[in-house]
């Protein structure tokens, strides 16, 4: 169910931004286009909470040259935000329902019998739950940043901005990092989070 949208063409390019009741929820989707019947690919991005499309633009990732690209801001992110679901939270099991969904519409609304998915860091973890629940609606499945084991993975983050502060001898960094916990519930502990983040661009692991 559409509820709004907007276009804009420049170039030769089509770029629509507009608004989709998926499971319950006013969603925000914006499709690229060069007009040139492209295969179809939706874009899955990371964070949670970061959405794709300024990021990609800000640094001239052009997928439009090469697909009709979806980019849709996931529940409670960017154009699909709400204080409601702020409040609430979401859980994956609603946002694989709602990517199928958006899937679905992207088919039925271009006209598409499947589409491509493409799933960065977060969005990949994402992208390959729904792509295993429904491949029927995919011709493939692109994993950028593919998590595979985020605890492991986060382990390393960890014990690389460690290493490189002794390395350094920066003491104050040393201490810092040693004085937030890091155990299987890191994704909880916002202090932790501040602390790897602020470390991983100064040390150069960046996003």
């Amino acid at each position: 169910m559409q509820s709004a949208y907007t276009e804009n063409k420049e170039d030769n390019k089509t770029i629509l931004k507009e608004y989709v009741e998926i499971n319950g929820a006013e969603q925000g989707i914006i499709v690229e286009s060069l007009n040139q019947n492209k295969p179809l690919l939706l874009f899955l991005h990371g964070g949670p909470g970061f959405p794709a499309y300024p990021v990609n633009k800000a640094h001239g990732v052009n997928l439009e040259q090469y697909f009709d690209v979806c980019y849709w801001d996931q529940r409670g992110t960017g154009m699909s935000y709400d204080a409601d679901t702020a409040k609430k939270g979401v859980t994956v099991e609603q946002l694989i329902e709602d990517t199928i969904e958006v899937t679905n519409h992207l088919r039925d609304k271009y006209a598409r019998d499947k589409v491509f998915l493409l799933g960065h860091s977060w969005g990949s973890y994402l992208g390959s739950l729904a792509a295993q629940i429904r491949p029927d609606l995919f011709y493939a499945y692109i994993g950028v940043g593919q998590i595979g084991s985020q605890l492991e993975s986060e382990k390393e983050a960890y014990q690389y901005i460690l290493k490189t502060a002794r390395d350094r001898k920066d003491k104050r960094a040393v201490k810092q990092i040693e004085n937030v916990a890091f155990d299987e519930n890191f994704y909880e502990n916002r202090a932790y989070g501040a602390i790897r983040t602020k470390f991983t661009e100064k040390y150069g692991g960046g996003f």
